[in-house]
């Protein structure tokens, strides 16, 4: 059980304007197992969200925005289920997995209004996510969501757009990031792992022909530096996607092929854990993606006309 209150306000003046809003949460959640109860969640929590904007002129924007949010476990993850993988692996549910919240502040510099600039922050309580641990009684790898103290990340970054003619639109994102995820309680023993790390985004947008026929290409790719992931150490990973869309019949039909992760690159191929007495080794099978999809816009569609509503039985 548990219920919220939500309150909203905004204001334009002129050059400046802000929304702001507030929720408070209180729930409780109990577990019986067994004849015996116990409490899952006893949480009041509070969520506020915030955009600012002020305008210098059409060419310099300041904008701040604070966003929170609640995530919840899904159901798969807290049923108290054991999945056996191999004779040493097994996937466990935690009923006693918490909902996490995330509180997250972006501040942006736009410039021509098409150049972004911006600094942003992110910090999840109780932040979960599935991850191994070797059993004290019996030799097995288990794999089992677990709630973190926290999970902190920080950054700064760029999207700059490039116009290469007429015919070619590019899109690059830049972002250096410092990621740092702590657990003081996890399997009687504790961690404290942060990792310095870059990503590189290009998006390509090519008209290869605006008349008969109506082709466009894009291609996209991005590469992520090493990371990690609670007590895994996650190598570098990267993708390769490309796509054509094809318009005919006065742009009625559409035909779109797409073909994902080329390289097979897109998870880290190295993913080790060397921590909290655990040692292992992992590698990561791949597969590339291949879909076709086709649509028509059917012409002529007139809106049916309807009786009007008749509201006198609410006295109006």
């Amino acid at each position: 059980y548990g219920g919220t209150a939500f309150v909203e306000a905004s204001k334009d003046f002129g050059s400046f304007s802000a929304t702001v809003s507030l929720k408070g949460e209180y729930f409780k959640s109990e577990y019986t197992s067994n004849g015996e109860k116990s409490v899952l969640w006893d949480d009041f929590a509070v969520f506020p969200n915030a955009s600012l904007s002020y305008t210098f002129s059409p060419y310099h924007i300041l904008q701040l925005n604070i966003s929170s949010d609640k995530k919840y476990p899904s159901y798969w993850s807290i049923n108290p289920q054991t999945a056996y993988l191999n004779a040493y692996s097994v996937i466990q549910g935690n009923p006693s997995l918490k909902p996490s919240r995330s509180y997250e502040g972006q501040l942006l510099y736009i410039y021509k209004q098409k150049y972004i600039f911006m600094a942003f922050t992110e910090y999840t309580p109780d932040y979960f996510t599935q991850l191994p641990y070797q059993s004290d009684s019996v030799l097995k790898n288990i794999f089992r969501f677990e709630n973190l103290d926290f999970r902190l990340l920080t950054g700064i970054g760029a999207v700059v757009p490039v116009n290469i003619g007429s015919r070619i639109n590019t899109r690059i994102t830049l972002q250096g990031m410092r990621l740092q995820e702590k657990d003081k309680n996890y399997h009687n023993s504790s961690f404290n792992n942060s990792k310095y790390l870059a990503r590189i985004a290009v998006n390509n947008t090519i008209n290869i022909s605006d008349a008969k026929p109506n082709l466009k290409l894009t291609v996209s790719g991005y590469y992520v530096s090493p990371a990690i992931q609670g007590i895994y150490e996650l190598g570098s990973s990267y993708d390769v996607s490309a796509g054509m869309k094809w318009s005919f019949a006065k742009e009625k039909g559409t035909l779109t092929l797409n073909y994902n992760n080329i390289f097979q690159s897109n998870m880290s191929k190295s993913i080790k854990i060397n921590t909290v007495n655990q040692y292992s080794r992992m590698k990561s099978l791949e597969y590339s993606f291949f879909n076709v999809a086709f649509s028509w816009k059917f012409g002529g569609y007139k809106e049916r006309k309807h009786e009007k509503f008749d509201s006198s039985r609410f006295g109006k």
